[in-house]
């Protein structure tokens, strides 16, 4: 029934090559309205020769709240390469983020997308990265945006990764993945954290209990 198709529409997880997922999208785009519509939740691939159809498809689905992209490459693993800084993936980032204004949560892994120059939509509370993506300018973008909660994932040396001061004005819930067992590079970067946290007490009023938590932390 109707019904039935738009309960089981709400979540899509698709895992799939390039080919594939092309083809799924091109058949997503022919949707009614009603059935683009019931999409709330969307978690799929993107590879590093994807066309702009996916941003244009994803774009396409008015009340989607969450959205997950994945960078792998053709062995459908997670994609080490260079960020993706075409104009296409920019300018289709940017779209996604016009267009899908109930956006409300948004997962980026691996070294992916063009964040420091496409602007969160309003509504944006959630943000998962690759924390070497964290540059000035992505930092100031999620600044803008007032996150929330923000989830870091670490896949290379830990001591080797240098990122932007974090939205501390905003931020309630920070959660930090480390995919090495780098010990010491690992504590380095909490005190890096608890270092950013200091700057923003001497230069704030008010206190976060996260801020506390972190503070301490050094320790």
């Amino acid at each position: 029934s109707t019904l039935v198709e738009r309960l089981w529409l709400q979540t899509i997880r698709f895992h799939a090559s390039r080919e594939k997922t092309e083809l799924f999208l091109s058949d997503l785009t022919k949707w009614p309205p009603d059935k683009r519509a019931a999409v709330r939740d969307l978690e799929i691939y993107v590879h590093p020769d994807s066309t702009v159809l996916i941003y244009a498809a994803i774009a396409d689905l008015p009340s989607l709240r969450s959205l997950c992209l994945r960078l792998v490459g053709y062995s459908l693993q997670d994609y080490k390469g260079r960020p993706l800084g075409t104009a296409d993936s920019r300018g289709g980032l940017q779209r996604v983020f016009e267009h899908c204004v109930n956006l409300r949560r948004l997962q980026v892994t691996s070294q992916s997308l063009p964040l420091e120059s496409c602007r969160l939509p309003a509504k944006i509370s959630d943000v998962t990265l690759d924390a070497a993506t964290l540059g000035e300018s992505t930092a100031a973008n999620l600044q803008q945006a007032g996150i929330t909660r923000l989830e870091l994932h670490f896949h290379r040396e830990v001591a080797a990764t240098a990122f932007a001061d974090l939205p501390w004005s905003s931020l309630r819930r920070l959660v930090l993945v480390f995919h090495d067992n780098d010990m010491e590079g690992v504590t380095g970067c909490i005190q890096n954290l608890a270092l950013q946290v200091r700057v923003f007490f001497r230069t704030r009023s008010c206190c976060f209990p996260l801020l506390t938590s972190l503070a301490d932390a050094e320790s």
